[in-house]
């Protein structure tokens, strides 16, 4: 079975920084990167919801984009993943999303 993997704004507007802040010195590299961490997500997740860690924030987990420095934070309802956030792994944690 499939799950589904939704992205909240504050993902997506993350997804739109990562991206601008890389083109300002390669946009290949902006656009490459997104990328995989979107494939990264819905792959991982579609197949398996509870691949990530525990997450540092109650009722979350994390996933980590491999061979880069971002997380994705999520959290699971019915057969759903709900990606709230993604972050670059070296930023000081917010204490709720």
């Amino acid at each position: 079975m499939s799950n589904k993997c939704n992205w909240s704004g504050k993902a997506l507007n993350d997804l739109l920084l990562i991206r601008e802040f890389i083109a300002q010195d390669n946009p290949k590299a902006a656009v490459d990167i997104t990328k995989k961490i979107v494939l990264n997500v819905v792959e991982q997740l579609s197949r398996f919801q509870n691949i990530g860690r525990a997450g540092r924030v109650y009722g979350t987990r994390e996933l980590i984009i491999n061979n880069t420095p971002y997380i994705a934070i999520y959290r699971v309802k019915s057969n759903t993943s709900e990606i709230l956030r993604v972050l670059h792994s070296s930023i000081k944690w917010p204490d709720s999303f």
